[in-house]
């Protein structure tokens, strides 16, 4: 099976609509708003090439055995797969007594896969003639099965790839740092954060 694999890093600081505060020993600088944005900012899009294959043997009885042919139809289509931290929340943000460093606890969960697309420019890249004689089309059903054992070898892909979890995780932590540095700097205060798993 012929696959492309095109991982699409997002960076994106989300500081838009995010003010400094007058006050720096406001404890909630950052509201999980800003900070659930980031899950969707940092995610993670796998693209796999790859196709669908039907092989439909003709009939059975001796008529069809000698008036039908055995039919072959491949369809190449391309899925796009978002991985990403579904949860992020700030448990808890504590000044120190100087106000000038600030411990954060952050909770988010393990990555996981988000959403599931299936491209809509698909094509039949491999097609037998049909008899003259006796036609011998192929089942919708059995073009869905095929279409269904191929988005489950791609998951199955992904899911084995723990690199691809691992660098939605580390693009999340990324940009919840950068987010707080940036504010850090506006408010003369820097932010310890300390980023736990949310276990299941």
């Amino acid at each position: 099976m012929k696959k492309h694999i095109k991982i699409l890093f997002i960076l994106i600081i989300i500081l838009t609509g995010i003010t400094g505060c007058k006050n720096k020993k406001e404890k909630e600088l950052i509201t999980e708003e800003s900070v659930q944005d980031i899950s969707e900012l940092s995610s993670l899009e796998v693209i796999y090439h790859t196709v669908a294959k039907v092989d439909w043997p003709k009939g059975k009885s001796l008529i069809q055995k000698i008036t039908e042919v055995d039919r072959q139809q491949w369809y190449e289509f391309t899925s796009s797969v978002i991985i990403g931290v579904k949860n992020i929340k700030v448990k808890s943000v504590k000044m120190r007594k100087n106000n000038k460093d600030a411990d954060i606890v952050i909770e988010m969960s393990h990555a996981e896969i988000l959403e599931i697309d299936q491209k809509s420019e698909e094509q039949s890249v491999i097609k037998t003639k049909d008899s003259r004689l006796n036609k011998n089309e192929i089942p919708n059903a059995e073009i869905d099965k095929a279409y269904a054992k191929a988005r489950k070898e791609v998951l199955d892909k992904i899911n084995n790839n723990k690199d691809y979890f691992k660098t939605a995780e580390s693009n999340a932590k990324l940009m919840i740092q950068n987010l707080y540095d940036e504010i850090g700097e506006e408010n003369d205060i820097k932010y310890h954060i300390e980023f736990k798993f949310i276990e299941e």
